[in-house]
């Protein structure tokens, strides 16, 4: 610019004038060349700021540390939005996930869509330096697929590892083709290939592998009773349980005693006594008796051994044990859901006003349906997952509005979801943690019975249509 002026410069103050513009120039060089040293010095210091996280908080005037969220979700190629805003997102390679970096602490609605799929959406707070997650996150299809099982409708069902043993509306047992004895099933076990039915007292066990040829469990069971045992009168049959590890045994309580029944040496073992039977049970290795004194009575199957504890339990209504055997669950007639540990020898309240309760398969959660039509959940020890959740913890899970629940069953590949079965029919797959909303799918209507297998449901229909659906497809 300088150079400039002194060549179109032509008059008698020509020198002045151009000692002035020089000096005009070197001012406005040094102005830009300290400015540009100020952005500079602002704009690194800026980004020095953000590489560590940091971003202006122009609310409240000050630096603060910034946050992300972690995501994994199904179907993986669903949209995101962030506060009502579509989000592009970059997603792992090996593990289909997102991580959303340098987010302001605050509350953020998020929002997973995808056509055909019901839309997932929750609202996360974001903490400074901390990563919030949300990693099992299921899109429902809006239409979910049925395939009819039968043609013919049938009353009620039961699953074991040979298929479904079915009764038909004129109460008639049948099995693959086969006519089973009796008009009920008493135990089944979807591991098992035997299953015990009933006709009126008497008990018929049957093989499935020769379904045509039952014993009838109540005769063997009282002549061994009588004959074995030497008892002057035998006791009915209470309750049969599947021995944990044998194949060939069942486990039969009566109201004083708690038996083994060996079926292939026809013979009878006293394991446990009691003054009068309450409930029996049996966790991988131990079969459980308690009586009406509020004595639990435990028999290890493999040391063949008995501890007894006096839980002082009066007015007991049902006891259930988990998997390991590590603790005991017994509800009251009150309705009050009471939890013992068999180590520390430890009493402890989950819940009051109990109607049912369901363990999970890894024994961490404990879900109840109170006699309010509410659905709790109870932490049996600490939880790690999207929230820690400690031991002792007790929650409520939001079903609709109006939904009274009847029945609940985990859903083992699904771990936030249970499924919940209302009086009125309904089948819902509920998530089961606190943060809002809770997103709840509407799988089924007209609903009797449900039996999970994995991730296919079986589902019998008031009309007696047997159909099943896979999850996650």
């Amino acid at each position: 610019m300088g150079g400039l002026l002194l060549n179109t410069t032509k008059n008698k103050n020509g020198r002045l004038y151009k000692q002035v513009m020089w000096g005009m120039s070197t001012i406005l060089r040094r102005i830009l060349f300290y400015f540009f040293i100020l952005v500079f010095l602002v704009l690194g210091a800026y980004l020095l700021i953000t590489a560590q996280g940091l971003t202006f908080d122009f609310y409240n005037l000050q630096f603060v540390k910034t946050g992300a969220l972690f995501l994994k979700f199904n179907p993986s190629d669903a949209a995101l939005f962030l506060n009502g805003k579509p989000k592009e997102i970059s997603r792992g390679f090996v593990i289909p996930s997102v991580l959303i970096t340098d987010l302001r602490p605050g509350a953020y609605h998020l929002e997973l869509r995808k056509e055909g799929y019901e839309t997932w959406e929750k609202n996360l707070d974001v903490q400074s330096g901390v990563v919030t997650a949300a990693t099992h996150i299921e899109l429902w299809p809006a239409t979910s697929t049925f395939k009819n099982v039968l043609q013919d409708p049938i009353s009620d069902f039961w699953m074991t590892n040979k298929g479904a043993v079915l009764l038909y509306p004129d109460r008639t047992l049948h099995f693959d083709g086969v006519t089973l004895r009796g008009n009920t099933v008493a135990a089944s076990d979807e591991n098992s290939n035997l299953v015990v039915t009933k006709s009126g007292n008497t008990y018929f066990l049957i093989d499935l592998d020769d379904p045509e040829t039952p014993t009838n469990l109540s005769s063997l069971f009282t002549s061994l009773e009588t004959g074995t045992l030497n008892l002057t009168k035998a006791e009915p049959i209470q309750t049969i349980l599947f021995h944990p590890f044998s194949g060939s045994k069942l486990l039969i309580a009566t109201p004083k005693n708690l038996f083994s029944l060996d079926i292939k040496r026809t013979r009878l073992k006293r394991l446990l006594s009691a003054s009068s039977t309450v409930s029996a049970a049996v966790s991988d290795n131990e079969a459980l008796l308690l009586d009406n004194k509020g004595v639990l009575s435990v028999f290890n199957l493999l040391l063949q051994t008995i501890n007894q504890y006096p839980l002082s339990l009066t007015h007991a209504k049902e006891m259930t044990t988990s998997p390991s055997g590590d603790t005991v669950f017994v509800l009251k007639e009150s309705g009050e859901l009471v939890r013992y540990d068999t180590g520390s020898r430890a009493t402890s309240t989950i819940a009051e006003n109990v109607k049912s309760y369901f363990l999970s398969s890894g024994e961490e959660r404990m879900a109840f349906i109170r006699n309010d039509g509410s659905l709790g959940m109870y932490a049996l020890k600490d939880y790690h997952s999207d929230i820690d959740i400690t031991e002792g913890t007790t929650w409520s899970v939001a079903l609709p509005k109006g939904t009274v629940p009847e029945s609940f069953f985990w859903l083992s590949d699904f771990p936030n979801y249970g499924a919940v079965t209302t009086s009125n029919g309904i089948l819902f797959l509920s998530e089961l943690e606190e943060r809002a909303p809770v997103n709840i799918h509407k799988l089924a209507e007209t609903v009797k019975k449900t039996v999970p297998l994995g991730t296919t449901l079986y589902l019998l229909k008031n009309d007696g249509t047997l159909v099943e659906t896979t999850l996650g497809e």
